[in-house]
């Protein structure tokens, strides 16, 4: 029994391994479609294998599309980029002025969405400003939690409690 056990068990981990390395093989791919998701997901995937030279130049592919996807107004690659050189790492040295170069673009995109009703906008804004990092700001956090919950968002209600 014990053997037939061990056996399933070889059986799963091989089937998982194998699972990761064509998982591995498509975000590669998506990398080469200009993908930085996959192409952060490739680089961390280096960097547990302690290939620092490869992860560094995915993690640098990756940033470039970012900075690319967020001047054409994805916030989302914007807030990323701000994270990133917030913490910093090989690939974004640590630079507050540049995180928050990345930060304001994503938070003026959502404070003009919050004006002109989009209550998800409000809400991520009283998120973003009520994480302990270079955004912290209690009173605004504050302010845009308010806004969501008067628009209905009873986790936003929750929040100022």
């Amino acid at each position: 029994m014990k053997k037939m056990i061990l056996m399933i068990m070889a059986l799963s981990m091989t089937l998982l391994l194998a699972n990761d390395k064509v998982n591995i093989e498509e975000k590669f791919n998506d990398c080469e479609k200009s993908d930085y998701n996959a192409c952060n997901f490739v680089a961390d995937d280096f960097l547990f294998q302690k290939k620092h030279m490869e992860a560094n130049f995915f993690y640098s592919k990756a940033k470039d599309l970012m900075i690319k996807e967020c001047d054409n107004s994805d916030y989302t690659a914007c807030y990323n980029l701000g994270f990133n050189f917030e913490l910093g790492s090989p690939a974004y040295p640590k630079n507050k002025e540049t995180a928050m170069k990345y930060y304001n673009k994503m938070l003026d995109h959502n404070i003009k969405s919050c004006e002109k009703g989009n209550v998800n906008a409000c809400f991520k804004l009283g998120l973003d400003y009520s994480d302990k990092g270079l955004l912290f700001n209690q009173e605004k956090s504050n302010k845009y939690f308010s806004k969501a919950c008067e628009k209905g968002n009873d986790t936003a209600c929750a929040k100022l409690k």
